[in-house]
């Protein structure tokens, strides 16, 4: 389980830090470099992470079913990690609303 949530920690903080990455012509993150080394485009790259990341928190909802207070712990870590990046400035998400 600490491996998924350390994949999902660090690939939330991926995808939401993509758009303003891509805004401001940085091309040294994840999503870029991924796209780069599997000859992707940066949009494939994004869909390809988006549905990795989708995976794994399915994989933690089901592993949380073993204990209540696991899957509430879960989602509301999964809840409050988005949250926070929707709500801070530097991600630029009021971009796309």
């Amino acid at each position: 389980m600490i491996l998924y949530l350390t994949w999902v920690f660090n690939w939330i903080n991926d995808l939401m830090s993509s758009y303003k990455e891509m805004v401001n012509m940085e091309n040294l993150n994840f999503i870029t470099n991924s796209a780069r080394c599997k000859g992707l485009t940066q949009v494939e790259s994004l869909k390809s992470s988006v549905m990795n990341t989708s995976d794994v928190i399915r994989r933690l909802r089901t592993l949380g079913k073993a204990h209540s207070g696991l899957q509430r712990l879960v989602e509301a870590f999964v809840f409050g990690y988005v949250t926070y990046h929707l709500t801070q400035t530097r991600y630029r998400m009021e971009d796309l609303i």
